[in-house]
């Protein structure tokens, strides 16, 4: 198994209304099932460390099973699944893409996958799902498709697979389709100058961009700092004054979101510039490898052997407010949540920040306020 790379697989389910139709003996949706256990079994019978999740999308759009290699942990959530709704793929398909995303962020090295089950309802290809597969090719994320039915026209999913570099069949009958799921579950490899080969040698070009960046003290951090009650070792370089700056940790340092670890400004840009990711700005933790990154301006700066401008010094006086996106804007946002660092679906009201346009899940803006009272990314007293 050494020519392989280990694989997490978001499964997404069509969970809408139509998946009730019995022209599938007993029904299209015991039959998606019976594809997705064979999928499940055949994948940890290939390499027992890949890993399966499972998400439905309805009415509404819900994980029924994390990530997992015991197939029956996944067989076992398939009775929590709701059939309701005509269902909305392409939030199916932002929900599989934050899944996956989060697992990336963790370590590097993994291939992602989203396989989808669903039926022959059209699918246009609007400006959101155009954003889907730009967004997925660019993370390299293979989508493969299984459509029940016989479409009449080529659909959107289809070109969505080969953009991707996935697979695409639809299948008219239940036996077909109940036996897809072996076939599917393949790993990921092709000869010569693959797809896959140049993943191994560099990581795809969008994985940088879901990159989260390091965390600045807090109000209360900083306060127990510069006062000395607190002492942080950098841990690249493990001195509590920066070597570059020679500045204290209050002035110089952040902090990994994952793992707490203190990490100095400038070290951390130093590592980056001779980490093997995608973008000079951007590394992972040395202690819990998170996929972080430092503002491109401070890579600048040291490239000029300028100092970075990192002073922490708390200005209260200064305010921001919160202002609240409109629903039907929220599929335009092209960037995550500044708390939890998920995309944003329609599940969930969000906010913005009125002076440095960062944007927020509510319930994520709930919980810093109640920890910093601030914005979280220009550290502004939210009034």
């Amino acid at each position: 198994m050494g020519d392989f790379s280990i694989e997490d697989t978001c499964i997404l389910l069509d969970a809408s209304r139509s998946m009730m139709r019995r022209d599938f003996k007993p029904s299209r949706l015991v039959v998606a099932l019976k594809t997705i256990k064979k999928f499940v079994e055949q994948k940890i019978a290939i390499d027992p460390k890949d890993r399966t999740c499972l998400a439905t999308y309805g009415s509404k759009t819900q994980k029924i099973c994390d990530f997992t290699n015991d197939p029956a942990t996944m067989i076992e959530s398939f009775r929590n699944i709701e059939i309701s709704g005509q269902g909305e793929i392409e939030e199916g398909f932002a929900f599989a893409i934050q899944q996956l995303v989060k697992e990336i962020r963790k370590i590097g090295g993994k291939v992602p996958r989203i396989f989808v089950v669903t039926d022959e309802r059209r699918i246009d290809m609007g400006d959101r799902m155009d954003k889907i597969g730009k967004l997925a090719k660019g993370l390299g994320i293979f989508i493969d498709v299984a459509q029940i039915g016989n479409p009449k026209k080529e659909t959107y999913l289809k070109q969505l697979s080969h953009l991707t570099s996935g697979e695409y069949a639809y299948f008219n009958n239940e036996k077909a389709l109940g036996n897809a799921g072996t076939g599917y579950a393949s790993k990921k490899q092709s000869q010569g100058e693959s797809y896959v080969a140049k993943i191994e040698k560099k990581p795809p070009p969008l994985v940088s961009e879901v990159a989260v960046e390091l965390r600045k003290p807090n109000l209360g951090e900083l306060k127990d700092l510069m006062r000395g009650i607190k002492i942080e070792k950098c841990q690249i370089c493990y001195q509590e004054k920066c070597p570059k700056c020679s500045a204290h940790f209050f002035s110089c340092g952040r902090y990994c979101p994952s793992c707490g670890r203190p990490i100095h400004m400038h070290c951390a840009t130093m590592w980056a510039q001779k980490s093997p990711e995608t973008a000079e700005n951007v590394f992972r933790c040395p202690n819990c490898y998170f996929l972080l990154r430092v503002p491109k301006s401070v890579v600048k700066l040291m490239n000029q052997n300028a100092e970075p401008v990192t002073n922490n010094t708390p200005a209260q006086e200064k305010t921001t407010k919160m202002m609240r996106v409109p629903d039907a804007t929220i599929a335009n946002i092209d960037e995550s949540c500044g708390g939890c660092h998920n995309i944003f679906t329609k599940d969930q009201p969000v906010f913005r920040c009125q002076a440095c346009g960062v944007h927020y899940h509510e319930k994520c803006l709930e919980e810093m306020y109640k920890t910093i009272h601030a914005c979280r990314s220009c550290g502004m007293k939210i009034v």
